[in-house]
């Protein structure tokens, strides 16, 4: 069985400069962040939404809940 090659298509700076951008859109597009739930897939979703969590938590310095 062959396998296929692996492209990277980010690397880890660019994924973190996308979730910073995501972040900051989120933030932008819901001026009343209190209702403001970030939901994550399994299995990589969850962790997107962690990150995005945090990001926006840093940003606002306001918790937004977090769904899995």
């Amino acid at each position: 069985m062959a396998f296929k090659e692996i492209k990277e298509c980010l690397d880890a700076a660019r994924i973190q400069e996308c979730l910073d951008h995501l972040a900051k859109s989120i933030v932008a597009n819901n001026p009343d962040i209190s209702n403001l739930v970030i939901v994550g897939i399994y299995t990589r979703g969850v962790i997107l939404a962690e990150r995005l969590t945090h990001l926006i938590a840093q940003n606002t310095k306001h918790q937004i809940p977090m769904g899995k």
